[in-house]
């Protein structure tokens, strides 16, 4: 005679939800920019993450005070950097000149977080991320900055 699954204890309907399911499964995470409060150096609180030894995208879109996508092809280099803390060293380092990140389109921009990038972090936790463009005037902005989440799997390499 066949057991029902609720006789085994397993949940049937409705199934547990899982908040972050999309964004688990692509692994892309994506965020707004205002352009402006970024050129009168007024940076967004980002605070995101990654599983450690998990593979993901981050897609940023800079817009204007009115919603309208900013053009930022001009900028001579986008930098993002992961440190244990604000006053810490960079650990991990990505730049648009150095082929880490990438323009896409006229007002995005993104840079892929690989399983190998958790071994150059070495560390696991709460850090700190920061993301600063270099203007084509020289002039330095910073984008976002927040913590960054960086946890240990059980389910490692």
């Amino acid at each position: 005679m066949p057991i029902s699954l609720s006789e085994l204890g397993i949940a049937t309907a409705p199934y547990p939800r899982v908040c972050y399911f999309n964004a688990t499964i692509y692994n892309v995470r994506a965020f707004r920019i205002n352009w402006s409060r970024c050129m009168r150096g007024l940076y967004r609180h980002i605070d995101t993450g990654i599983p450690q030894h998990n593979d993901g995208r981050f897609v940023f879109t800079v817009y204007d005070e009115n919603g309208d996508e900013e053009d930022i092809t001009s900028v001579a280099e986008i930098e993002w950097i992961v440190a244990r803390n604000r006053a810490g060293t960079a650990l991990l380092t990505k730049t648009l000149t150095g082929g880490g990140i990438q323009l896409t389109g006229t007002a995005s921009f993104y840079f892929d977080f690989a399983d190998t990038d958790s071994d150059t972090l070495g560390v696991t936790g709460r850090l700190y991320h920061e993301c600063r463009l270099t203007l084509s005037t020289g002039e330095l902005r910073t984008a976002f900055a927040g913590a960054f989440d960086h946890r240990n799997m059980v389910i490692g390499d």
